[in-house]
C-alpha cells in the first residue's frame, strides 16, 4: 500500500472535528485517554490517527505487522509538511497537534500537504528508470 493511501486513511480517522483530539494518542467516546489500538478509541491525535490507520491495514492483512519503517516514513512526511515547528511542548508532529494554537483545520491542512508530497514522491519514483 502506498504512503499516500495510508495518509488518506489516517486523515479519514480525524476528518470530523469530533474524532480529533490533543494531548493523547486516543480517547474513548467519553473523552477518557485510551490505547490507540483499543476498539473503543474514537478520537485520535495526528500520530494516533496514523497508528490506527496502519493497524486497520494490518488487521485486514494488507500490510505486515513489522510496520516501524512505514510509520517513520509517514511521520516524516507530516513533519516536512509542518515545517520547523517547536513550542514549549517539544518539536514535530506531536507538538504541532497539541499546541494551544493548533485547530482541527490546521491538522487537516498538514495531512493534505503530506498526501500531496507522498503522491509526488511516488510519481517521481515511478519515472526513475531502473538500472539492470
Amino acid at each position: 500500500m502506498k504512503d499516500s493511501e495510508l495518509l488518506v486513511l489516517a486523515k479519514a480517522e480525524i476528518t470530523s472535528p469530533g474524532n480529533w483530539t490533543k494531548d493523547n494518542f486516543a480517547r474513548d467516546e467519553s473523552g477518557k485517554p485510551i490505547d490507540v489500538l483499543d476498539n473503543r478509541a474514537c478520537q485520535f491525535c495526528s500520530m494516533g490517527a496514523v497508528h490506527k490507520a496502519l493497524q486497520r491495514r494490518v488487521d485486514d492483512g494488507i500490510i505486515e505487522r513489522g510496520r516501524f519503517a512505514t510509520t517513520s516514513r509517514l511521520f516524516r512526511l507530516l513533519e516536512k509538511s509542518i515545517g520547523v515547528y517547536e513550542n514549549d511542548i517539544g518539536t514535530g508532529v506531536a507538538a504541532f497537534n497539541d499546541s494551544e494554537d493548533t485547530q482541527h483545520d490546521d491538522v487537516i491542512a498538514v495531512f493534505d500537504l503530506a498526501i500531496k508530497a507522498a503522491k509526488q514522491k511516488e510519481e517521481d519514483d515511478q519515472s526513475v528508470p531502473s538500472v539492470s
